[in-house]
């Protein structure tokens, strides 16, 4: 936490020759939250604002120049703080909305497609389904199951 309640955690990079591990860089960017690696090196994180501004989904990679880069920012829903992959389709889910991004070849995601999401569902992440279509399967236990569509 900084001084003025912002949660920043610093997103390093590493380079490991088999003996030991050397820094390569590290960016320290006010609530950025990392959240997964991407097959091509590129780390998605969610960025909320602290001032009720937009929250948004980055995509960080470290250059030929040892220096973190920002490769895209896109508008994620309100309130996320995590991201979720399944093959090509990741999702991160916010407040009342879920947002679909397709990952472009670079592995970078893509403008996303959003859906509500209904009152009162809490996403349990070790039982939901991102079917490639792109949707969002949700067991509810008694309930049923719930299909989030990101078309």
């Amino acid at each position: 936490w900084d001084t003025n309640g912002v949660v920043t955690v610093p997103l390093s990079a590493l380079a490991y020759d088999g003996i030991a591990a050397n820094l390569v860089a590290t960016l320290a960017s006010p609530s950025l939250q990392p959240s997964l690696v991407t097959p091509e090196g590129n780390v998605l994180s969610v960025r909320t604002n602290p001032t009720n501004g937009p929250t948004r989904l980055e995509a960080w990679f470290v250059g030929a120049d040892a220096a973190w880069h920002r490769a895209t920012d896109l508008a994620a829903p309100a309130g996320s703080s995590d991201v979720h992959r399944s093959g090509n389709t990741v999702v991160v889910s916010g407040n009342d909305q879920v947002a679909f991004y397709a990952l472009d070849g670079a592995g970078l995601p893509t403008v996303p497609t959003t859906t509500p999401k209904p009152c009162a569902i809490w996403i349990d992440w070790t039982s939901a389904v991102i079917a490639d279509d792109p949707a969002l399967w949700l067991p509810l236990g008694e309930l049923g199951l719930v299909r989030l569509d990101g078309r």
